[in-house]
């Protein structure tokens, strides 16, 4: 189903079981119900920015010493988009490392070439993530936001 500059797919029949039903989803609890998620599943391949929604940027949380930082340059995100590569440096322990390192307060961004946008969905079971972070042999990012 082409949509928004790009091909997308509805949720098939086990997609309770990679989402965690929470009191609000009633309706997904129940089997029986045909009804789906009302949003797409749109998987985005090539280096992007992902981003978890409006407000302010929070700060980036070194990956050697955990320390968040406020010091940090958005020219960096710039960089990473345009060439694939950039560091940022820790004003705590005074080491950089690769931008898609770092953690983000909020989980907001993450730096990836490959990612799967789940539009109007329930949030995703961290036991699926986990198991398909396994079935990818790479590690799994989860951003949850509103635009």
């Amino acid at each position: 189903m082409p949509w928004q500059d790009g091909l997308v797919q509805l949720a098939g029949p086990r997609w309770r079981e990679a989402v965690e039903l929470v009191p609000p989803d009633w309706r997904a609890r129940i089997k029986e119900l045909e009804e789906e998620p009302c949003g797409e599943l749109r998987v985005v391949a090539g280096r992007t920015v992902f981003l978890a929604g409006m407000g302010r940027v929070p700060d980036p949380i070194c990956p050697r010493c955990q320390s968040a930082t406020s010091t940090w340059s958005g020219e960096v995100i710039d960089t990473w988009y345009t060439t694939g590569a950039a560091d940022l440096g820790c004003p705590a322990c005074t080491r950089r490392a690769p931008l898609p390192d770092w953690d983000w307060t909020r989980d907001y961004f993450a730096f990836a070439y490959l990612g799967f946008e789940f539009d109007d969905w329930p949030p995703l079971d961290p036991h699926f993530t986990a198991a398909f972070g396994k079935v990818l042999g790479h590690r799994i990012r989860v951003l949850a936001g509103k635009w």
